[in-house]
């Protein structure tokens, strides 16, 4: 069994989605002025969805990490990339996972990037990672696998 496929029900229509987001037992960190509205969700209902990663092994910028993602798979929504953390609590405390929830190019202010799902250690992140930055090498990207 390969393992990093993962298989994940996740519940798009939980109110969690829709509240304002507040640092605290689950987040230690939030990039200030995020919203909800800066992570769509995209699916409705409850659903199993199967998950990835895409691990590029160097350097690389959004948009290299966003083509690679959509070679084969699409990105997560928050819902799929924090159900997914939940769900696998040990694979956060190994491995730095990233789900990119942006959809491509955001703006938070002035800046424009990509808005992400983290982890340092236990805790998760929620924060943005602006255009000329680079993504570490040792990142395992989150990635929602495409029905046939």
């Amino acid at each position: 069994m390969d393992e990093t496929r993962f298989t994940i029900p996740v519940h798009y229509d939980s109110p969690r989605w829709r509240d304002p987001i507040r640092k605290g037992l689950i987040y230690s960190k939030i990039y200030p002025g995020l919203s909800p509205n800066h992570m769509p969700i995209r699916g409705a209902g409850t659903k199993t969805v199967r998950m990835e990663y895409v691990h590029l092994g160097r350097e690389a910028d959004n948009q290299e990490v966003i083509d690679e993602i959509e070679r084969h798979h699409r990105l997560p929504d928050r819902a799929e990339a924090e159900t997914f953390l939940e769900t696998n609590p040990d694979e956060q405390e190994k491995l730095q996972i990233v789900g990119i929830c942006g959809f491509g190019s955001m703006a938070i202010g002035d800046k424009e990037g990509v808005v992400y799902v983290g982890t340092e250690g236990k805790k998760r992140i929620l924060d943005a990672k602006w255009q000329g930055e680079k993504w570490s090498k040792d990142c395992r990207f989150l990635a929602v696998c495409k029905t046939s």
